[in-house]
């Protein structure tokens, strides 16, 4: 019997969810299903799907407050899915090396997860940002340099990021970068506006950072993390924090070197500087979100 409709609610906050689509995607390929993907505001992410990005062809996208999520969710698990995989039951899957093709058969499966539960397939690519957040990222982004480096400071509820990738541990990084070339600039992403304070004073015009709201049940302010994401996608290697879902996204989208910068790591630099003839040499890359 063959699976009719693959259902997953990617939950908690973007880079999360981008990273579950991109499993969710490849996982309805391998069991040749249709595929809806349930997009629930939440306090983590109150924004919807449709203010992001454009439709994702062969995809169904069913925007849903948390109120109606939570509805159809209790109604589906005993009158339509089945069966139901739960965030802890995806944990326990992956942690079994699990391919979920045993999901096979099953007429109706539903996965409501933040994790990605399958490799990175490269799926990201049919994703593209709506015209405004496009341009955003575009002017933003007509700035940049080929010596221009990415660099996503995680911090308020991410505890972990806050403990094991500390502000002088980025500051030494970079530091250490512009020794090596000069030119270089720095796009700063990060969820606290100190952080963009104590960097901006200790290296001054090169931080490049864009306005933006903070809290994450706003819908605005979820367009301001995309935007930061893509513009980090566009730098040349993005400088990370530990446990960051964003910081590996942002490397991801766009096809270049995430370097985690963790407290008391040895340092050594992830940048091949591009150079040609004694002239500046940048090579285009394609990004894995078109934002042309």
């Amino acid at each position: 019997m063959a699976t009719r409709l693959l259902t997953v609610e990617p939950t908690a906050g973007l880079a999360n969810r981008l990273r579950v689509i991109d499993s969710a995607i490849a996982l309805s390929r391998a069991l040749g299903s249709a595929l809806q993907i349930v997009w629930t505001r939440t306090p983590d992410l109150g924004c919807r799907f449709d203010e992001l990005f454009t439709p994702i062809r062969g995809v169904r996208i069913a925007e849903r407050s948390w109120i109606h999520s939570r509805i159809v969710r209790r109604l589906g698990a005993v009158l339509r899915y089945d069966p139901v995989l739960t965030q802890a039951a995806v944990e326990r899957l992956i942690a079994a090396r699990h391919d979920f093709t045993g999901l096979r058969g099953a007429r109706r499966p539903f996965i409501i997860t933040c994790s990605r539960f399958l490799p990175a397939a490269g799926h990201l690519a049919g994703l593209t940002p709506v015209p405004a957040i496009a341009a955003r990222v575009g002017e933003a982004a007509a700035g940049f340099t080929p010596f221009t480096v990415g660099v996503h400071i995680r911090r308020t509820d991410n505890e972990r990021s806050t403990l094991r990738s500390p502000t002088a541990a980025f500051a030494g990084a970079m530091a250490a970068l512009v020794r090596d070339e000069p030119r270089t600039t720095f796009f700063v992403a990060t969820d606290d506006p100190a952080e963009e304070q104590t960097l901006r004073a200790a290296f001054g015009d090169r931080i490049v950072t864009l306005r933006k709201r903070l809290d994450r049940a706003n819908a605005d302010a979820i367009k301001s993390a995309l935007v930061d994401l893509l513009c980090l996608s566009r730098t040349r290697v993005v400088l990370g924090s530990d446990w960051s879902a964003y910081s590996e996204m942002a490397a991801e989208v766009g096809g270049i070197p995430l370097r985690v910068i963790e407290i008391g790591g040895a340092w050594s630099s992830p940048v091949r500087w591009p150079r040609w003839r004694g002239r500046d040499f940048g090579v285009r890359r394609r990004a894995g979100v078109d934002v042309e």
